[in-house]
């Protein structure tokens, strides 16, 4: 997103954030990392399995998130090379034994 003319990042963040729906702003709604619901649906095998098979290849994804972190500085081929690995190790997980 872009900064508008005469306003900051902070000012930008701020839009964005009105722009969003109430709901999804309204984080009381949302299962929270620490709640039994998420804890009941770890896969620790699997998070270990993404984390090091992404790692390898150069993405890192933050612990306990899942999450791969984007910002501005990051390009399109960075992005296409996130999706890349991603899809790389969907294809392993599936892949006949």
């Amino acid at each position: 997103m872009r900064t508008p003319p005469g306003r900051g990042r902070r000012a930008a963040s701020t839009t964005l954030w009105r722009s969003c729906s109430s709901s999804a702003r309204d984080t009381r709604t949302h299962t929270t990392a620490g709640s039994p619901e998420a804890a009941a649906a770890v896969d620790h095998e699997l998070d270990a399995f993404l984390h090091l098979w992404c790692l390898n290849r150069g993405i890192l994804l933050t612990p306990f998130h899942n999450m791969a972190l984007m910002s501005p500085a990051h390009s399109m081929a960075d992005v296409d090379r996130h999706s890349e690995v991603f899809a790389e190790a969907v294809t392993e997980l599936v892949a006949p034994a």
